[in-house]
């Protein structure tokens, strides 16, 4: 028996005024696999990322996490439950040292000190 996905994306849609940039994207990530998502600019992959990550709610479809949908909760609760996105661009407090730096990331997803 091979063991649940860890995230579903179940026919996702989202759009912008007229513009559909995700359209009933269906997929599952399974323990241990890694998936790429690769398209042409404007093809939808960071809404689509967006989406599983809470800066944006569905208009149709599942997010689910270990079969819990996460769907349309707070990017902070995504992140506290394992979900996580980089950014290409890193700003840093170049004032603080790197373990300040991460503490500040970690406070502002509402971590404590010493969890960050």
């Amino acid at each position: 028996m091979s063991a649940p996905a860890l995230l579903t994306l179940s026919e996702l849609r989202k759009s912008f005024g007229g513009i559909v940039a995700v359209d009933d994207v269906t997929l599952s990530v399974a323990p241990g696999e890694l998936v790429g998502l690769i398209g042409p600019n404007g093809s939808g992959k960071t809404t689509l990322l967006n989406l599983v990550t809470g800066f944006y709610p569905p208009e149709r479809g599942r997010v689910r996490l270990l079969g819990e949908d996460i769907a349309g909760h707070r990017p902070n609760q995504i992140f506290r439950a394992g979900v996580v996105r980089m950014f290409q661009q890193v700003h840093v407090f170049r004032r603080l040292t790197a373990l300040q730096n991460l503490e500040v990331a970690g406070r502002t997803a509402g971590l404590t000190a010493t969890a960050a």
